[in-house]
């Protein structure tokens, strides 16, 4: 769904360092974080799928309100992840219902080791609120002293994210492949303007539409209903995968018709890419 305001991740010490490698290895393709703003709209579904297929990031966790972060679809431990794609919406002092803060103090407490990267899709990731560190200088600071994945090293290998409202720009027409965050694209001449209001228009009607995820829920429905469960969020697969499949099929042209988020995001161009920041950069800050 696009609102008005987006419209303008053996023994003794051997067993121990294989047991490493091993978890290393497990989570060396990638994680995809959600939170409850993956039921704002169908953005962070059609963004989720781009991980998985861009980034092989097929690893799925949802972090609660409250802090804590639980399984999707993966035996695989939060912790022995290295590198996480945050998907929310946000701005410069919030990341969902979450204040920067709070999000860093929780995620820092569900790892061991400092990740090798972390992208966050959140507009604003990069942008810091006077007399305050940006999103990505408040989880730099929690990870500064602690060990990461490489050998002798610490802090997080790179954060990524946005100064600003970005959105996720295809570099093929309604492909996923070579797409990426850009802040402050602008919209590629020769659009049909009334076609694509109607494709959003029926993006957010089929998000509310009765029925549209299971018999007697609309998407927007079930997705509060999972995302308010207590310790199991395993449906959040299935609702994932549909929301993927209904609205960020690839290949969809534009059309009267069409409910493709994925199609809408193809009329934007140019920007910028998102900031980076790490081991060797500090993010912003204005502390």
């Amino acid at each position: 769904m696009f609102s008005k305001k987006a419209r303008k991740g053996l023994l003794g010490g051997a067993a121990l360092a294989l047991a490493g490698l091993m978890a290393g290895e497990a989570g060396a393709a990638g994680a995809v974080l959600i939170n409850n703003t993956v039921c704002d709209d169908t953005l962070m579904s059609v963004q989720t799928k781009w991980a998985n297929i861009e980034h092989d990031a097929t690893d799925i966790y949802f972090m609660k309100p409250d802090g804590a972060i639980y399984p999707v679809n993966t035996e695989t431990d939060v912790k022995d992840q290295r590198r996480f794609y945050v998907m929310s919406h946000g701005n410069s002092s919030s990341i969902g219902s979450m204040s920067n803060s709070d999000f860093a103090d929780a995620f820092f407490a569900s790892q061991t080791k400092a990740p090798d990267e972390m992208l966050f899709s959140t507009c604003n990731a990069a942008d810091a609120p006077e007399d305050k560190p940006s999103l990505l200088r408040y989880v730099q600071n929690k990870f500064v002293n602690t060990d990461g994945w490489p050998e002798d090293v610490q802090g997080i290998g790179s954060l990524l994210g946005a100064p600003g409202a970005c959105k996720l720009v295809p570099a093929t027409n309604y492909r996923y492949v070579g797409a990426t965050f850009r802040v402050g694209p602008g919209v590629k001449s020769g659009i049909n303007v009334p076609v694509t209001e109607r494709m959003i228009n029926n993006v957010n009607t089929l998000w509310v539409q009765e029925d549209s995820y299971k018999e007697g829920e609309s998407f927007a429905e079930g997705c509060k209903r999972i995302a308010g469960g207590d310790t199991d969020f395993s449906e959040f697969a299935e609702f994932l995968t549909k929301a993927g499949n209904t609205f960020g099929e690839e290949n969809v042209p534009p059309s009267e018709d069409a409910h493709n988020s994925l199609t809408i995001l193809s009329i934007f161009e140019g920007g910028d890419p998102q900031d980076t920041c790490g081991r060797d950069k500090p993010c912003p800050t204005r502390e």
